[in-house]
């Protein structure tokens, strides 16, 4: 029948006849006798589809173990769509808007729409049809279903069915490249204040949180514009050319060290009046905190990237740890020559703990601190299954393991996906090197402390029991 038939060697998509005159040929009973075919009326087939994507769609349907991958990393895909996604309801999932559109308006096929759009079953059909390959037509399903809608003006679904469009929308790349990050990354930016976000968030928890993020839908959240939220209007070197200022329309100026590398680390001092940075360009310095400006210390010593510094509580000595694999002591006002502590084993051991004098010296092993944010208790728990088996001596990838890549996503250090950005937040954007932007409020600060991820990413999910009442 392949000649006059589509779909019949395809399981996964649906029987069609290739020519309309064939059509016409198997539902006239004159023409077509043994092979005639009845057809259903559209108000069937919509009621039948949507009772099957409210009754049989679930969480995680295809028990994807880690949220770290894409779809198209995830082992035997194909058989586990085949073993948990049957048939019907594949097709269900693909074309029951169609049959919807093709129905006049009934108060039944209304209740049956609310119950998907109205309910965390807007995210498994979503999440079925990121593993079907066929998240471009969900924005368009929920289209055409709006229209229908808007025949009796059903406004408390209308508005649930727009609010689906703009994640859709926003977030359309993430939810068809990682199913899981429908609800990692896509769940998590919708703005608070929505009324999408507050029916849905009852029943999920442990996402990351999102610091002075919107409260409601941006103009750039729906449109999904590519590129920068805010310009670089003006930039210009300082007099003896050795800094860079930069104005924006993201309301801060940011001058720029044109000599050295970036700043790794910073540390205030006991007091507050001074701060100590270590550099990619090897050295230690010291910064009066209320001025702005360097003062007269300058450290060197390391061999290479200073990526960890901070005071004594005495307030005179200098601690810094670097990627040469050194720890050093400094005592700025005595010597610009720092002393070498010891040199760091090799990583087998999480902490080490050496005495210098009277002086504890507490150094951290390459403890991965994953945090997108000002305050240190929104790091990013559990991170060592994102860094497992990273090789210390692998320097760069050390001095930022996690980062923001130029497709939004936040990357681990073997490509593993940890978060996915909107392109509205972006711009500007903490960095794990970076400590604090001023004035607080123009970037976007993420909260990671109890974010669940990789293979734990599924906890995220907790139903609230319904009571009978």
């Amino acid at each position: 029948m392949s000649p006059v038939l589509g779909g019949i060697t395809d399981p996964s998509s649906p029987v069609r006849p290739l020519h309309a005159s064939f059509y016409d040929f198997l539902t006239d009973h004159s023409r077509s006798g043994a092979y005639f075919v009845a057809t259903s009326s559209p108000h069937n087939l919509a009621v039948a589809t949507l009772r099957i994507l409210r009754d049989d769609l679930r969480f995680n349907i295809c028990g994807l173990e880690s949220s770290y991958l894409s779809n198209a990393e995830v082992a035997d895909l194909p058989g586990r769509i085949s073993k948990n996604i049957p048939p019907h309801l594949s097709y269900s999932c693909q074309f029951w808007f169609q049959h919807l559109q093709k129905t006049g308006f009934d108060l039944v096929l209304t209740e049956l729409v609310k119950d998907l759009v109205g309910s965390e079953k807007l995210l498994f059909w979503l999440e079925a049809m990121s593993l079907l390959g066929g998240v471009r037509n969900t924005a368009a399903a929920l289209i055409s279903t709006k229209r229908w809608l808007l025949v009796k003006d059903i406004e408390n679904t209308l508005g649930l069915v727009e609010e689906g469009i703009r994640l859709i929308q926003s977030s359309s790349s993430a939810i068809a490249h990682s199913a899981p990050h429908l609800y990692v990354s896509a769940l998590a930016f919708i703005p608070r204040k929505t009324t999408l976000s507050m029916m849905l968030m009852t029943n999920f928890s442990s996402l990351p949180g999102v610091v002075g993020g919107p409260e409601h839908w941006s103009s750039t959240q729906l449109l999904g514009l590519e590129g920068h939220t805010d310009e670089v209007m003006s930039v210009a070197f300082s007099p003896d050319g050795k800094k860079i200022v930069s104005g924006s329309k993201d309301k801060t100026v940011r001058v720029w060290d044109a000599e050295r590398g970036p700043v790794l680390s910073v540390a205030f001092s006991p007091d507050g009046k001074r701060i100590v940075s270590g550099s990619e360009d090897k050295t230690v310095r010291v910064w009066d905190a209320e001025q702005g400006v360097k003062g007269d210390s300058h450290l060197e010593g390391h061999t290479d990237a200073v990526d960890s510094v901070s005071f004594h509580p005495d307030g005179r000595r200098i601690i810094s740890e670097s990627l040469d694999e050194q720890l050093m002591l400094s005592m700025p006002k005595l010597s610009n020559k720092p002393q070498v502590l010891s040199e760091i084993p090799d990583g087998k051991h999480n902490t080490l703990v050496m005495y210098f004098g009277l002086l504890k010296v507490i150094s951290v092993i390459r403890s991965c601190h994953i945090c997108f944010s000002p305050v240190p208790s929104h790091a990013l728990g559990d991170s060592e299954q994102l860094i497992d088996g990273l090789l210390q001596g692998d320097g760069l990838t050390w001095a930022e393991p996690v980062k923001l890549h130029h497709d939004g996503w936040v990357k681990g250090p073997k490509g593993e996906l940890l978060l996915w950005i909107p392109v509205a937040l972006r711009s500007p954007w903490y960095t794990m090197r970076t400590k604090v932007v001023i004035p607080r409020g123009c970037c976007i600060e993420l909260d990671l402390s109890h974010m669940v991820h990789g293979y734990q990413w599924h906890k995220c999910y907790k139903p609230i029991a319904k009571v009978a009442i």
